[in-house]
């Protein structure tokens, strides 16, 4: 008979994916997350709103605990992750939405039939009104 000692490791590096729910419209989000010698670095990418390569500034993974920050959208997504998923919050400019994110998933939903931003987009783009989904923003690079 074996015996084995010590804490199982879960692996949080590569692609996570989620779908954010926001007044009735659905927004796919992104985390690549890559271990470093110190830690832990990502990206994430907002695919329908064709960003990608959005720097993160931290990332933090204390199994099962992980925090992302994006300090340039105020965004913090915390989660906890469990069976390969990261049950979680986004969190951005004081509103709180649960997303869920899977490892290497792709992710199926329905598109609208109108693209809206969210507020996804960079915090000096807001021009005071944080809290709302802006419809006079195109994607970029459109």
């Amino acid at each position: 008979m074996m015996t084995f000692y010590g804490s199982f490791s879960q692996d949080i590096t590569g692609q996570w994916t989620g779908i954010l729910k926001v007044q009735g419209m659905q927004l796919r989000v992104v985390f690549n997350i890559s271990k470093t010698a110190s830690g832990y670095s990502s990206t994430m990418d907002s695919p329908d709103q064709a960003r990608t390569g959005i720097p993160v500034n931290s990332t933090t993974f204390e199994n099962p605990k992980l925090k992302i920050e994006v300090t340039s959208l105020l965004v913090e997504y915390t989660g906890e992750l469990k069976d390969n998923k990261v049950i979680g919050t986004f969190k951005q400019i004081g509103m709180e939405f649960p997303m869920n994110i899977a490892a290497n998933e792709i992710v199926k939903y329905k598109h609208p039939a109108s693209c809206v931003m969210l507020n996804l987009i960079q915090h000096p783009l807001n021009q005071g009104i944080p809290n709302q989904v802006r419809k006079d923003v195109t994607p970029l690079g459109t």
